[in-house]
């Protein structure tokens, strides 16, 4: 099941050296969501590991990945037309209550090179801006909720263009990213993004499709049974 490799999960930058090397006993390369221009300021081990072949990049602009996109914003354009309190709920008012209350000075941030189309149109739609205290260079931010459904849906996407599974140095995995539209089209609705209480998707994901997680590595497969 992970044949071809690992995609790993939300992060450019790897968060414990150890868990990648160990991650690397099972897996035979590991890929990183890493957007055009951007060098991570990698560790000389990890480097090295780059060189030998068994860190790769994840193709953030693939056709299946900007279809998964392209989808995802749809469904949130219907959800700002529909209920007008949808954009009230994940504006940069809200976000900014929720980072007070838990003391993050950071918030949600994306780099806006790893879906640039997207993130363009959610600026447009002030369900995106510029952070206070960015990040880095070419960081938006937004309401968590909103970047856990594009991170999901990148990954999804990603991971099934290649094949390979997912993995992430802290456990659990979202559940979000779990889950897929049938025929592997990978998109995450915004009905499963917006509510933070009912994580049930709208529809399970493909049993045909080849996505599997592993998180701290316990495997699970991530394939839902349909009835």
């Amino acid at each position: 099941m992970f044949d071809r490799g690992a995609l790993y999960y939300p992060y450019i930058k790897f968060r414990d050296e150890q868990w990648l090397k160990s991650t690397l006993l099972v897996v035979p390369k590991v890929f990183r969501m890493i957007p055009d221009g951007y060098h991570p300021d990698d560790p000389d081990e990890v480097r090295q590991l780059e060189k030998d072949g068994l860190l790769d990049y994840a193709n953030l602009n693939s056709r299946g990945v900007n279809r998964s996109l392209d989808r995802l914003l749809s469904n949130i354009r219907r959800d700002v037309e529909d209920d007008p309190r949808f954009a009230m709920r994940f504006s940069q008012e809200a976000a900014n209550r929720l980072k007070r209350s838990t003391g993050d000075r950071f918030g949600y941030q994306l780099h806006s090179r790893k879906a640039s189309q997207l993130l363009g149109e959610l600026k447009d739609l002030e369900l995106a801006w510029e952070p206070n205290v960015p990040d880095g260079d070419h960081y938006l931010e937004m309401h968590p909720h909103i970047g856990e459904g594009i991170m999901s849906t990148l990954a999804v996407a990603c991971a099934l263009d290649r094949g390979l599974g997912i993995v992430a140095d802290e456990a659990p995995l979202c559940m979000i990213v779990l889950y897929a539209t049938p025929r592997t089209s990978c998109t995450v609705s915004s009905s499963s993004v917006v509510d933070p209480t009912n994580r049930k998707p709208s529809t399970p994901i493909d049993p045909r499709s080849s996505c599997w997680c592993i998180s701290g590595l316990t495997c699970r497969n991530s394939r839902q049974k349909t009835s």
